[in-house]
């Protein structure tokens, strides 16, 4: 028996008898009545209806925090949820003041909240005589940000610069939890972390002792680390050059800070700012303007140069001395100081004048 004051036929779903009930002038007592006769099943259809609309507003919110959560509002190189993860300031691209963006302060392994040693400005953590600042803004093109948006990178993270560590995890570096060398996870082919494995060029073919074992390239059993001496991929992972060792981010085996102070390009390892490059033309190629003249010994009697800051100078030139005639032809062309100074200017055929 139908007590309702309407018919129930023609209401094809609950939504329409939701509508019909709301919108009907019907007395609660009669609305009563219409719930005792309808099926379980479709009271709990009526119900999954309510539900499903007070989820679609929750659904909104919950869309409407997640886009939020991606953006990067101050164009630091950090989204919005990972600015709250490590507690620096969304809506400034510099927290801790130092003129390095959080995000790249980040990416290197920094700390964006401090500005003291080797996190700020001054700081030198791959001892290239290169600071944090002169690596962030090598080669920054001027007016990259406008003076009239303080607090937002107009055209995001100047990313072109020098890297400016050493031992770094490039594949995890953006991540909040940021992995370390030697630590268990995914780097490239392999499930250890590993840093400085894949340097600018071939390191099989530089003629440098990368790995300081005292052997060089193809006569190292190791090829002085290298998965691929084939390519310049040096950990076989398919990826070229992607994990530069900052103390010379170009790869040519000269720190930064001494070729951007000789006005060679330390992102460059070819033509004259390489270092078979001679931009003065005096015969001194600019590895031997940096290393000059300290030659002490050799691996397995190929050039033994090793690279970095705790490498030692050592090439395959005997002690030379053209004051004294000693070594190859006196070394009149091999050497061009003997008075204690291990550098020449690159850029000066005649350093001492």
């Amino acid at each position: 028996m139908n007590n309702t004051p309407f018919s129930l036929i023609g209401l094809e779903s609950p939504v329409d008898l939701v509508l019909a009930l709301s919108m009907s002038p019907v007395p609660s007592t009669a609305r009563q009545n219409v719930f005792k006769e309808l099926q379980p099943n479709t009271l709990k259809s009526v119900g999954l209806v309510a539900l499903m609309v007070l989820s679609s507003f929750a659904s909104l919110d919950f869309i409407s925090y997640a886009a939020l959560a991606a953006t990067d509002q101050d164009g630091d190189g950090l989204t919005y949820g990972l600015e709250y993860l490590i507690n620096t300031q969304p809506n400034d691209w510099d927290s801790d003041n130092d003129q390095l963006p959080d995000g790249w302060e980040w990416q290197y392994g920094l700390d964006p909240l401090s500005t003291n040693g080797v996190n700020g400005a001054i700081g030198d953590p791959d001892g290239d005589g290169f600071s944090n600042l002169q690596e962030y803004s090598y080669g920054k093109t001027q007016n990259w940000d406008l003076s009239s948006t303080p607090t937002v990178l107009d055209n995001g993270v100047w990313w072109n610069g020098t890297v400016p560590v050493r031992n770094w995890d490039e594949e995890n570096a953006m991540q909040y939890n940021q992995l370390a060398c030697g630590d268990a996870g995914s780097d490239g082919s392999g499930n250890t972390i590993l840093c400085d494995e894949d340097p600018v060029g071939n390191i099989c073919t530089d003629g440098f002792d990368n790995d300081h074992d005292g052997m060089v390239d193809s006569a190292d059993n190791d090829f002085d680390g290298d998965a691929d001496c084939a390519s310049d991929d040096d950990d076989g992972d398919g990826v070229l050059d992607e994990d530069p060792d900052g103390w010379d981010t170009d790869g040519d085996g000269m720190p930064d800070g001494w070729e951007a102070s000789n006005s060679l390009d330390p992102t460059s390892p070819s033509g004259n700012d390489g270092a078979n490059g001679d931009p003065d033309g005096d015969g001194l190629v600019n590895l031997y303007e940096y290393v000059n003249p300290s030659w002490t010994t050799t691996c397995g009697g190929q050039d033994c140069y090793r690279p970095g800051p705790d490498g030692s100078f050592t090439e395959t030139i005997t002690l030379c001395s053209p004051h004294q005639g000693i070594g190859p032809s006196g070394c009149l062309t091999l050497t061009a100081e003997t008075d204690g100074i291990t550098t020449t200017d690159p850029q000066d055929s005649d350093t001492d004048g």
